[in-house]
């Protein structure tokens, strides 16, 4: 099970991923101006790049313990997903409402 894991945990961050862009570009290209989501999809195509490198970097081989669950994992790499998620939709809807109001 343990050379099983982490194809299958990359696999489940792939899936998390694509889904995570599928859901930024759902909800915050509507709430820019057109001039902005051209820029808006560069920079979540750049971040979703970047923490996928990241992702790869931290997932060598022997990373997981073999007593770690895929249940446990997928649910820890969700919560990291969500959290950054909301920290990363908060950052541009204060950047877009400091635009607005300044």
């Amino acid at each position: 099970m343990a050379a099983r894991c982490p194809s299958a945990v990359a696999r489940l961050q792939q899936q998390a991923l694509v889904e995570f862009k599928r859901s930024l570009t759902q909800s915050l290209i509507p709430m820019v101006t057109k001039e902005l989501q051209g820029q808006l999809e560069v920079t979540l195509n750049l971040t979703l790049q970047t923490m996928q490198m990241g992702l790869n970097a931290s997932m060598v081989a022997g990373d997981i313990a073999p007593g770690v669950k895929d249940k446990e994992v997928r649910g820890g790499f969700g919560n990291l997903v969500i959290s950054q998620t909301v920290a990363y939709g908060c950052r541009l809807l204060f950047k877009e409402l400091k635009g607005v109001v300044v």
